[in-house]
């Protein structure tokens, strides 16, 4: 009787691992989003003026981890030679709703959550500090992005700024 019981769970565990190891296999498809698909490759921007002074940045966009993530790599720089980082990573669903995270290197992350459609990418992100809307329209070679950022200066008083940014793909 022990014996039965014994080979009885073997056949269990057997089957359970088969069958998990099946599942496991099939990894989804990469994503496939008409918006997606417009933002890959390297945009740069044109200068723009954020707190005063000139700033230029360039944007990678690509898929990672066997397509399964939207990665954007930014490299940014003002006129007086000041340099970031940042690296975003959102998962985009079926649906074409997507969340995402945030790192920079002044070791704030954020979140993300937001609507992809036709050339038009929606996000609204929270971190540490303030919030930030953006619309990011992609046409042809061109992209804009209007963002709106809000957040507390160093006397604790709200402010929002508001501004439009160009890019041009590489």
């Amino acid at each position: 009787m022990r014996a039965a019981k014994l080979t009885r769970f073997a056949a269990a565990i057997f089957c359970f691992v088969v069958l998990t190891t099946g599942i496991m296999a099939q990894k989804p498809a990469p994503i496939n989003n008409e918006t997606v698909n417009m933002l890959l490759g390297t945009w740069e921007s044109e200068p723009y003026e954020m707190f005063g002074t000139k700033r230029s940045e360039t944007i990678s966009y690509m898929l990672d981890i066997d397509g399964q993530f939207l990665t954007a790599r930014v490299n940014g720089k003002d006129e007086t030679g000041f340099t970031y980082t940042a690296l975003i990573i959102s998962k985009v669903n079926s649906d074409g709703t997507l969340t995402g995270w945030s790192f920079d290197d002044w070791g704030k992350t954020g979140t993300y959550t937001g609507t992809t459609s036709g050339n038009t990418l929606n996000v609204s992100g929270s971190r540490e500090g303030g919030t930030d809307n953006r619309v990011i329209e992609v046409n042809g070679n061109k992209m804009t992005t209007k963002v709106t950022f809000n957040f507390k200066d160093k006397d604790g008083k709200d402010v929002t700024v508001s501004q439009t940014i160009n890019l041009n793909k590489k």
